[in-house]
């Protein structure tokens, strides 16, 4: 399935000056990390953890650091606490 996005934007505008054309595909989650581990895919976006620095080797600065909010419809009252 291909994937279309902030993330998979800020990649190929990454890749691209090293003349890399990144394919982006979804997959389960497990299912990514094994492509990787298995050399099936190249890489993946991921927080760099212990785990996935075994077998992954990860970028010093971040691609993308989002700010996160919650959204809901004006109409839906919501008591934050």
């Amino acid at each position: 399935m291909s994937v279309v996005g902030i993330l998979p934007a800020c990649v190929s505008m990454l890749m691209k000056p090293l003349g890399i054309a990144a394919q982006h595909d979804a997959y389960p989650w497990a299912r990514a990390q094994a492509l990787v581990q298995d050399g099936a895919a190249d890489g993946f976006c991921t927080t760099p953890t212990a785990q996935h620095q075994r077998y992954a080797i990860f970028t010093d600065l971040p691609v993308l650091v989002p700010k996160l909010a919650v959204f809901y419809r004006r109409i839906i009252p919501v008591a934050w606490r």
